[in-house]
Parts: structure tokens; sequence; C-alpha cells
């Protein structure tokens, strides 16, 4: 047998050691060794090439071991009186966690939305709000319902926030506009003309206190946003890795 032909059953008995230990069937490698696939895939194949393969597979059946071991310590110990509560309480401080960004979000929105509206009017509202992210437009009331609302083409405005952008490290608050295309300079009373379109933007623009007060909402929902982030990671770590009271002793 060749060198590189061991090193081929080397890599073939490491998937299988994979396999086993995810359950998942197995190649028989007498059999392997006798099929002209076998021949070409070793005799078309670098040595190193190889060499390297056995390693990354080395690695990958150590990695799935551990966490093997680290579900069979998971579920064993949530089988436990102790696990089991600990496990529900866990849940249970998952399930309202994401209750309260949910309804942080709506409320936030709904605010948003009120602001914008006691500026440039009912027909204006909020199309998309989310972490450094605020899309407002023009209503478009003829084609909205109860279950969804539309707005028309090309009146929206996107404005974006960053404490600490990732680029400059500087503050971002910027916003963009649609293209507005060729307009008509007469009328522009009624509304879904573009030319009431810019008349809203240039009210929001041209008021500072609103703008200041959307930049202020953004950055607090920013920080709200990350905390809540950083509270889920560690409440899923936590339940993926529970520690039991004897462990933490």
């Amino acid at each position: 047998m060749t060198r590189k032909e061991k090193l081929l059953i080397e890599i073939y008995r490491l998937k299988n050691m994979i396999a086993e230990v995810e359950g998942n069937p197995q190649i028989h490698l007498e059999q392997l060794q006798q099929t002209p696939q076998f021949d070409r895939e070793a005799k078309n194949s670098r040595e190193y090439r190889l060499k390297e393969q056995i390693e990354s597979l080395q690695q990958t059946y150590q990695n799935i071991v551990e966490q093997k071991s680290q579900d069979d310590r998971r579920e064993a110990y949530y089988a436990t009186p102790e696990g089991a509560a600990h496990k529900a309480r866990l849940e249970e401080t998952i399930k309202k966690k994401v209750a309260e960004r949910r309804e942080m979000s709506r409320q936030t929105t709904e605010s948003v939305e009120n602001r914008i509206r006691q500026l440039l009017g009912a027909h204006w509202g909020v199309k998309y709000f989310d972490r450094g992210i605020l899309c407002i437009g023009v209503i478009d009331f003829s084609n909205s319902c109860s279950e969804q609302r539309k707005f028309i083409f090309g009146q929206e405005i996107t404005i974006r926030y960053e404490e600490q952008d990732y680029w400059s490290d500087a503050e971002r608050f910027d916003s963009d506009c649609s293209g507005a295309g060729s307009f008509s300079m007469q009328g522009g009373s009624t509304i879904g003309e573009r030319a009431v379109f810019y008349v809203g933007i240039g009210k929001l623009y041209g008021d500072s206190e609103t703008v200041e007060w959307l930049r202020i909402t953004m950055r607090d929902y920013n920080r709200a946003f990350d905390r809540f982030r950083q509270e889920m990671n560690s409440l899923r770590l936590e339940l993926s890795t529970p520690i039991s009271k004897e462990e933490a002793r």
C-alpha cells in the first residue's frame, strides 16, 4: 500500500469515527479499497492535501466528541429535579425577555409615528423600524387595509443611527431619501404628489427639535437592544451549558 493510500484510508477511518458519533452510516473500508474509485482518488490526490484533510478531520472529531459529551451532561442534568427546575426558569426568563423586546419595539415605533404625524400629518407613517434604522414614508391609503399598510413607491426616507460607526468610530446619524425624478411645479396640495412628499421632507429637516428627538430615540433604542442581545446570549449560553450546584462548588 502506498503512502497516499494509507493517508486516504486514515481519512475514511476518521470519517467513520465521526459518523459513528453522529449516528450516521459508515463506510466499509475493506470494500472501499477494492474499488477503482479508491485507486483513482489516491492516485490523483496530493500527499500534503491528504495530510491537511486528516488534521482537519481530527479536529472535527474532537469537537464533535466534546460537544456530544457536553450534550449528554446537559440532558442528564435536565433530567434531575434540580435541572428541570433550572431549565424551566431559564426558558421562562427567555420568554419574558422576548416579550419585553417586542413591547419595547412596539412602543418606540408608535412613539416615533406619533411624533412624525404631529409634524408632517396623518398621511405619514413608519414603514420599518429596528436597531439603527428607521424608514418613514407617505401611506398609500387607497391600497392599504387593516391587515397590511402600504406606502407610496418612491416617497420614503431611511434614517440610520449608530453611536459608534464601524469605520470611523464616530457617531453616525444620516438619511437616504428616495429619488424624486421629475414632477410638476404646479399643484402640490394632494397627498401622493411628489411635491407634497418633498414639502414633508423640508419640514422634517427644518425642525431641529424633532431631528434631535429622533437621534436620541434611536440612540436609546440601540442601547436597549444591545443590552437585550447581551442578556439573551447569556441566557442561551446558560441553557446550552448549565452548571449544577455540585459543579458550581
